[in-house]
């Protein structure tokens, strides 16, 4: 078994759990929720760590090209989550809020230099 397919069968019981959690437990799943959201900083660690982790060996196995491109498949499906979702007008007023203050870009500046970097890359990748 590959480490790309290692990673892949790591995301799919991530996924039956969560699922699970949801439909077993929804009072459990909101509280593991709460306490990421009450640390953000905490969650933007762990998910750097699986980010560096899984980026390490997928790029050993992947170009940049086939990452971004499954990154849409990813985007679709979050998307798709996101306005099925039964509490839109709920989250539009967070997204309301969160883009009319100014300074969106300054206050999120590291999730906006990561998508620099990686557009950056993904031009070089595909123009040079």
């Amino acid at each position: 078994m590959t480490i790309t397919e290692i990673l892949a069968l790591i995301f799919v019981i991530a996924i039956v759990l969560k699922l699970l959690m949801l439909l077993c437990c929804q009072k459990k799943s909101y509280k593991k929720a709460k306490y990421f959201l009450e640390r953000p900083k905490t969650a933007i660690f762990l998910s750097l760590v699986v980010l560096v982790v899984a980026g390490y060996f997928l790029f050993q196995e992947m170009s940049v090209i086939q990452v971004a491109a499954a990154a849409w498949i990813v985007l679709a499906i979050e998307a798709i989550l996101f306005f099925a979702c039964d509490q839109l007008d709920d989250m539009k007023e967070v997204y309301k809020k969160a883009f009319t203050k100014k300074g969106f870009l300054k206050r999120n500046w590291f999730g906006a230099i990561l998508m620099v970097i990686v557009a950056f890359w993904l031009v070089l990748e595909l123009f040079l």
